[in-house]
């Protein structure tokens, strides 16, 4: 039994680039095994506390929701401009494999060394966007000439979430994220898109 996974959306998005208003709400359920690959195998973990040398599996249970619900106001003509309010309320939990080692130290070890963070995440956000509104269509072989429009131009999404205890989360921190990128014609039937974003988790001690 690996686990399993659903996701459920409804949304209003922005059909056309005259539309101004779109909205949508999300949920997102996921139990399955993570692991952690090198090469063709599984990554193995030696516990740098002991003096033994372990080959554990890096694998353990991963079980995640997350809810999701958003607004967006679009405006512009010769550069299109995006203004998104959102809430987001997630958690994750990591848990050992009911064939893990029944070592209590080695337990802790790797708890404390192979999982992410066991926390939940409640964090309103907002997201502004622009891009210029300019297209061209492509047909490419691999898809049998199938037209596929590639938006051409600059494009620029800065975001920025605000994760706070009193609203339910584990840990209060800012999570700002930046992209930006320029999509550019490339001989007959291609493109270049070159690209840079960053993104930061800003936590207070203690928070």
């Amino acid at each position: 039994h690996e686990g399993r996974d659903a996701t459920i959306s409804l949304s209003r998005p922005l059909w056309s680039l005259a539309s101004e208003w779109g909205a949508g709400s999300s949920f997102s359920f996921s139990n399955a095994v993570a692991r952690s690959y090198f090469g063709t195998g599984i990554r193995s973990y030696d516990d740098p506390d002991t003096p033994e040398v372990e080959t554990i599996a890096r694998e353990f249970r991963y079980k995640t929701w997350s809810v999701t619900a958003n607004a967006t106001r679009q405006w512009g003509s010769l550069l299109k401009q995006q203004l998104t309010f959102g809430y987001t309320v997630s958690s994750q939990h990591p848990q050992l494999l009911p064939s893990f080692s029944a070592d209590p130290m080695l337990r802790a070890d790797f708890v404390r060394d192979v999982f992410p963070h066991d926390e939940v995440i409640s964090q309103p956000y907002i997201e502004y966007s622009l891009f210029q509104p300019k297209y061209r269509t492509l047909r490419n072989l691999s898809t049998y000439a199938l037209a596929e429009d590639v938006r051409l131009g600059p494009s620029f999404d800065v975001t920025i979430a605000q994760a706070l205890s009193p609203l339910g989360s584990t840990h209060t921190f800012t999570r700002p994220s930046v992209s930006g990128g320029w999509t550019l014609p490339w001989g007959r039937d291609g493109y270049v898109h070159p690209s840079a974003g960053f993104s930061l988790r800003i936590q207070p001690m203690g928070g």
